[in-house]
């Protein structure tokens, strides 16, 4: 038996009558992993809060503006949401339906074990988790040890009425070596959160592992929009409200804001929007002087060890820079120290 996901307690239950030998098989997968930490991108978020959802959107539309081939998984059920184009496809002589961004394919979570479609595939963007609810797992757990000495442990609803995941701390695996976690749903039967674990990080890692990332002669690029630690090496913890913060030109034409060391720059060389610093040189925007009009702005922020961050400013622009700065950040003038400004940014 091989199985990517396998459990050894599990399989025994189907195989009692033998003693199952368990030999685990290590590989590293090569690929940069950039895992956002402030989100689960849930469905009840992406349904009710527009903003996210249009964020989320604008974030894979640039992902997927380049030729660089990227697949896109996500929860089934807000696919039609999103407004992704569809398109018939036939497979293996039966007519379906498949979605598309630009032209990156998108598929939902389930909809792609065993499949070696997207092995030359170079990009994923995960978006999200496939969670099953709590009673779901637990009648799961008590079908598998029914006939187990001890009962399955029965979750108890809240004051709303609602069973919820107690929550717990899990380790990511950095590739830096460093300690980082998360707060991650967890049952507290052991037999129910194997069972969590395989339908839910498991089901991430299979979407993964369809671009064959183990025996790839090319490294591979994940975005994991979830905070739930898997098992993957991960090169970048992110967040989502600072990338919001730094990264998204303003909707003015004074000033827009970008981290100097931001990884995202380094990787989204095909952009076909502002968020690529070498493309600025040459883009003009509507509503916005163009960044040979602007003034390149080195800056501090006071008590931020990722200073010093760059600013570009309208050379039209007369007011404070400090208090401009502080405008666009949601901080104070006082937190803000101009260390240089460059008259031409290019």
């Amino acid at each position: 038996m091989i199985d990517a996901d396998g459990d050894k307690d599990i399989a025994q239950l189907f195989r009692k009558e033998n003693q199952i030998e368990y030999e685990e098989i290590s590989a590293e997968r090569k690929a940069i992993v950039y895992q956002f930490t402030d989100r689960t991108w849930s469905r009840n978020s992406l349904l009710n809060k527009e903003e996210l959802k249009q964020q989320t959107l604008r974030f894979l539309q640039d992902v997927t503006a380049s030729d660089d081939k990227t697949v896109i998984v996500m929860d089934k059920q807000l696919l039609d949401k999103f407004g992704f184009r569809k398109e018939k496809m036939t497979v293996n002589g039966e007519s379906s339906s498949r979605y598309y961004c630009n032209n990156s394919p998108v598929i939902h979570f389930g909809g792609f074990r065993g499949s070696n479609e997207f092995k030359d595939y170079n990009n994923i963007v995960i978006i999200g988790r496939s969670e099953p609810s709590v009673q779901n797992m637990e009648n799961q757990a008590a079908a598998l040890w029914y006939d187990d000495d001890k009962d399955i442990t029965i979750l108890p609803d809240d004051a709303s009425g609602h069973v919820n995941y107690p929550k717990s701390k899990v380790a990511y695996r950095m590739a830096d070596g460093s300690i980082k976690t998360a707060e991650v749903s967890r049952h507290p039967d052991d037999r129910v959160d194997k069972l969590l674990r395989l339908a839910r990080e498991s089901e991430s890692t299979q979407a993964i592992d369809r671009l064959r990332s183990v025996r790839s002669e090319n490294q591979k690029t994940v975005w994991l929009l979830c905070n739930i630690p898997l098992d993957i090496t991960v090169n970048h913890l992110l967040k989502w409200d600072r990338y919001q913060t730094l990264i998204e030109t303003v909707s003015t034409e004074d000033c827009f804001v970008v981290h100097r060391d931001f990884h995202y720059f380094k990787v989204m060389e095909q952009s076909a929007r502002s968020r690529n610093i070498r493309k600025w040189q040459s883009m003009h925007f509507a509503n916005r002087a163009s960044i040979s009009q602007m003034h390149k702005t080195q800056f501090s922020v006071m008590n931020d060890s990722n200073s010093p961050f760059i600013a570009f400013i309208s050379t039209k622009y007369n007011g404070s820079k400090e208090e401009l700065i502080a405008s666009k950040l949601g901080l104070s003038e006082e937190s803000i120290a101009v260390e240089r400004m460059d008259m031409k940014s290019n």
